[in-house]
């Protein structure tokens, strides 16, 4: 299981190709670890401003990839990933579609299963 995420987390360059819900999760757990980490640091002024925000940029970037592919194993277009930025309901809708529905069984038009390797 851990050779898959590693696997699926290790291209966050590209928004090719598909991602299971685990890494979806994984990686927000991740990025919740990384913020804590950040504030506690932020306190104690260990790292210049500038250098935090660069960091949380590039989570940023990564944490839209991961949802785009996320996107891409329910079989919809990676433009999907701006529902989240409708006010109220979009999160929900987010946390709903990418953290809680399967995705496609088997190849589609994205890619291959992420979980084929697994099952």
């Amino acid at each position: 299981m851990a050779g898959v995420l590693i696997q699926e987390m290790r291209d966050l360059t590209t928004t090719n190709g598909r991602v299971s819900r685990s890494t979806f999760w994984w990686f927000h757990i991740f990025i919740l670890v990384v913020f804590l980490f950040m504030s506690f640091i932020g306190r104690h002024k260990v790292l210049p401003e500038w250098f935090a925000g660069i960091i949380l940029l590039l989570l940023l970037l990564m944490r839209i990839i991961v949802e785009i592919k996320r996107w891409h194993d329910r079989n919809k277009s990676g433009w999907c990933f701006l529902i989240g930025f409708i006010p109220c309901v979009g999160l929900l809708w987010v946390l709903v579609e990418c953290g809680f529905l399967p995705g496609t069984k088997g190849k589609n038009r994205f890619g291959p299963d992420p979980l084929t390797a697994i099952r």
